[in-house]
């Protein structure tokens, strides 16, 4: 017998104890921002994480991968499966989670930016493009552009 929905409420739950600051076992220093976490969440999110937190409590990650903020998102990702709302640079993003071996997030990512570029295209196409959109999912107009090309360069290494 399967319960429904007993992993999606599983991890509501403990991302209401990581938001809390219950039961995590480990923590995650991007800048001067100290992140708690749970090992087990994040052992089984990244393979990188899992090697590090074998032996140790506490990871530090560089600012030049990635900021506080955008690590945040990730982290709220792997927790709920989904990206926060809010302007997301999703070319740091993507990187950021394929350095820490985070690939269901990097997929995630991807498939969020694919989803938006299909849907400016369709605007695009229609003449009426919604500013709106784009104001909620780029932080500069000149992004917008710079999601076309990262789009393509995903699409093509998908063909590969």
């Amino acid at each position: 017998m399967e319960l429904p929905n007993y992993s999606r409420q599983l991890m509501q739950q403990l991302h209401a104890l990581r938001k809390e600051k219950q039961f995590c076992d480990c923590s995650i220093l991007v800048g001067e921002t100290l992140h708690p976490a749970h090992k087990l969440v994040l052992a089984a999110s990244s393979m990188l994480f899992k090697s590090v937190l074998e032996g140790s409590d506490s990871i530090s990650i560089d600012t030049d991968l990635l900021s506080s903020q955008e690590f945040s998102s990730l982290l709220d990702m792997v927790y709920t499966g989904k990206l926060p709302p809010g302007k997301h640079n999703f070319t740091r993003l993507i990187a950021a989670a394929d350095s820490l071996q985070m690939f269901d997030v990097a997929i995630g990512c991807k498939n969020i930016l694919t989803d938006l570029m299909k849907q400016t295209s369709v605007e695009t196409e229609t003449e009426s493009m919604n500013p709106q959109v784009i104001k909620h999912c780029v932080k500069e107009p000149s992004e917008l552009e710079e999601l076309k090309r990262d789009k393509n360069s995903f699409e093509g290494k998908k063909m590969d």
